[in-house]
């Protein structure tokens, strides 16, 4: 039997983070949610993630700049960067 795919999820605020998080455990999917760029990349060492959905604004560095760290030392990782900004 298949274990369900592991989400990486990084939203620097906690109550949307809450809320997405739900939303992807709805569908099936296991979902870790560190809050910082470079806590994310401390859970990525450990446990193998299907993909990452990572906020554009977090508090240590901008999403695209964690995008382009986990793309690079994980290249076969899925990347989803989310905005509020419109």
């Amino acid at each position: 039997m298949a274990s369900n795919p592991l989400i990486l999820l990084v939203e620097n605020n906690q109550r949307e983070a809450q809320q997405l998080k739900l939303i992807l455990e709805s569908e099936g999917f296991n979902v870790d949610a560190p809050y910082s760029g470079w806590a994310a990349l401390e859970w990525i060492k450990s446990r193998r993630y299907a993909s990452a959905v990572v906020d554009f604004v977090l508090p240590d560095m901008k999403g695209d700049e964690l995008a382009d760290k986990i793309k690079l030392e994980y290249p076969g990782m899925k990347v989803i960067l989310l905005t509020g900004f419109l």
